[in-house]
């Protein structure tokens, strides 16, 4: 596997992993829930097309500043030890471990509003 791919497959993860989360944001606001991430807020301010737009190219972004450290942390590693893309494998894997869980915290949130908010 080359690095092209592992990246690739990285960044397709990281935006499949936002999907749930973003369904039940939208199905929270749509039930009058407030959005408390002032970022996403004013991204979802802005019409629901061009919000979720914006809001895919916001974690996008971030993806990118992850992959930037990751790349800046393998750097330093193949400078003392050697090129090894396990390593880089695994500390792409450790980002998406860490993104996996928030947004299984937060689709756990969303889905807690909804049910409030639905009344059951």
């Amino acid at each position: 596997m080359n690095k092209k791919r592992i990246i690739l497959t990285y960044l397709i993860l990281f935006s499949l992993a936002y999907i749930p989360d973003l369904i039940t944001t939208i199905w929270g606001l749509s039930l009058g829930a407030v959005e408390i991430n002032p970022i996403a807020n004013y991204l979802f301010s802005l019409g629901s097309v061009l919000g979720v737009f914006l809001v895919f190219f916001f974690v996008f972004f971030l993806a990118l500043a992850m992959l930037g450290l990751v790349e800046l942390v393998y750097l330093f590693y193949t400078k003392w030890f050697r090129e090894d893309l396990r390593f880089y494998g695994i500390l792409l894997s450790m980002v998406l471990l860490v993104f996996f869980w928030q947004e299984i915290q937060s689709i756990i949130n969303n889905l807690n509003v909804i049910f409030y908010l639905k009344g059951g």
